[in-house]
């Protein structure tokens, strides 16, 4: 699991984080969280993205 304390997800970035090219609020290329997923997919793991319980940005990825 990965955390950082900054401000998280905005909830309609959230919903679509792993689509290809989407540039959610912040307007970068669209491209890295769809990359990992195609990774972590590839090998045949699983990750999700949520917010943290105390704010910040929360990845998960689960190894097999």
């Amino acid at each position: 699991m990965f955390q950082d304390d900054g401000g998280g997800f905005a909830q309609q970035d959230l919903e679509r984080l792993f689509d290809r090219f989407y540039k959610g609020t912040r307007g970068k290329t669209g491209l890295g969280m769809a990359i990992v997923k195609n990774i972590v997919d590839g090998h045949g793991w699983r990750i999700a993205a949520a917010n943290g319980p105390t704010g910040g940005a929360m990845i998960t990825i689960e190894f097999y």
